[in-house]
Order: structure tokens, then sequence, then C-alpha cells
């Protein structure tokens, strides 16, 4: 008389142990990406640096950085110029921005892990911007005297 009972416990076992098997699934996937982000924008950091400190003329290509996958497009913004920009959600979110705050713009990450003035010490001419789809940074920093140019 009681096995029925016996099994509607192991269904409801078995149901938790699923529900809480794919939280964590997926918050351990959240937190892959965030490490990704943090990684990569500490990359990007540690190049302008390692450029700034080399001597006048040396430049570094930012090719070699791997650009995590939920990111579409990386744009340095000098002087805001719409037409350079792909991403129309980014445009939005740039056009909105105070640009003495913000520097560079990443399409497809949430705002607010941006960090205000991310990379200080740089000169951006009008608006540069990657589509990063191949995965790849295709921005080159140049050392020209005490501030790091973008080109």
């Amino acid at each position: 008389m009681g096995q029925p009972f016996i099994y509607m416990f192991y269904a409801i076992v078995g149901i938790l142990i699923l529900f809480f098997g794919i939280r964590v699934v997926v918050n351990l996937q959240d937190t892959g990406e965030s490490v990704e982000y943090e990684l990569f924008v500490s990359k990007i950091r540690e190049n302008v640096e390692k450029v700034y400190h080399d001597s006048y003329g040396s430049t570094i290509s930012l090719e070699k950085i791997d650009v995590p996958s939920f990111i579409t497009e990386v744009c340095f913004v000098g002087d805001y110029q719409v037409d350079r920009i792909q991403n129309t959600k980014l445009k939005e979110v740039i056009a909105i921005s105070d640009s003495s705050d913000y520097n560079v713009y990443f399409a497809d990450v949430d705002p607010s892990k941006w960090e205000r003035n991310f990379v200080e010490g740089i000169v951006i001419e009008g608006t540069i911007c990657d589509i990063t789809r191949d995965g790849k940074l295709n921005i080159i920093l140049e050392n020209i005297g005490t501030i790091v140019k973008i080109r």
C-alpha cells in the first residue's frame, strides 16, 4: 500500500536532482563567460601598458588576443562617428553615453560591465571599430611619445 508513495518520492528526488544540476551547469557557463571577458579586458590593458612603456614608434597588434565569442564588435571612440559602427544596439548605447567616461565599447556586452576610462593615455581619432566574428581583434597600438595611438 505504501509503494506508490515510494515511487512518488523517487520521482520528486529525481526531478530535484535534475533541476539543481541544470542550474549549476548554467551558472558555471555564466561564470566561464565572465572569466573570459575579464581576461580579454586585462590583455587589452596589458598591451596598452606595454606599448606605452616601449620606445617611440613601437607598435603592438592586438590580433593575438582571443575575443570572447559573445562579443561581436569592439569600438574605440574618440570623436563619435556613427557610420563606422555596424551593431545597431551599440550605436544606440554610444549615442546616449558620455564619451568622457568611456572610450572602449563592446557590442552584446551588458554596459554595466564596462569600466570608466577603460584605457587611459590613448589617442583615438574618430571611431575605430572591428567586427570580431573571426575571433581576433584587428587593431594596432602605436607609441607616439607620451601617448598610445590606435589605428
